[in-house]
């Protein structure tokens, strides 16, 4: 199965808060749970896995207008349902939208997606364009892409691609305060 969901990241020194590839496995810290994501009341961590919001609105307003990033992400494997969002096992940033240096970008090329995680103020700096506050709407950028690319055979090609540009993926225990905003 697999779920679209949104997800946000400050910019801090110079790299992405939380994650630091577009692809990541949700970990549980204590050992007897079994498979994450898993029922909250079988850990004593508040309910392991990858959070995604289900629309913008829920998160919207929880960063600044510039120095984020913001994107789908498709989670799957086992996927738990939740009322503003969804808990995954592996999460995939399939398309993103960032603010920094006074520029922005939006866009879904895995190469330009896993860039942005690597160097997001180089990606912003070369790649980014003028700030106008008139013309930046990322959000319905995103909500409309998650509408247009919901086919399963599309979805499992993107992912297949964002693996094959990162090996690695990073093993992330729950996503803290953002977590604990979408679970209630």
């Amino acid at each position: 199965m697999t779920v679209l969901g949104f997800y946000r990241w400050y910019l801090h020194s110079g790299s992405l808060s939380g994650w630091h590839v577009p692809v990541a496995e949700a970990v549980c810290l204590n050992p007897i749970t079994g498979q994450v994501p898993h029922p909250r009341d079988r850990c004593p961590y508040e309910g392991c896995g990858i959070y995604v919001a289900k629309s913008v609105d829920s998160i919207r307003g929880r960063w600044e207008p510039h120095d984020h990033a913001l994107g789908v992400v498709a989670l799957t494997g086992k996927v738990i349902e939740e009322e503003h969002g969804f808990r995954g096992e592996f999460g995939v940033a399939v398309a993103m939208s960032a603010a920094a240096v006074r520029r922005w970008w939006v866009g879904d090329w895995p190469s330009l997606v896993r860039h942005l995680f690597l160097r997001p103020v180089g990606l912003l700096s070369n790649w980014g364009v003028p700030m106008l506050p008139s013309q930046i709407d990322p959000e319905t950028y995103l909500e409309e892409w998650r509408e247009r690319h919901s086919n399963p055979e599309e979805l499992s090609r993107r992912i297949v691609k964002a693996h094959s540009l990162n090996p690695h993926t990073q093993r992330l225990c729950s996503d803290s305060k953002y977590d604990e905003s979408l679970a209630k």
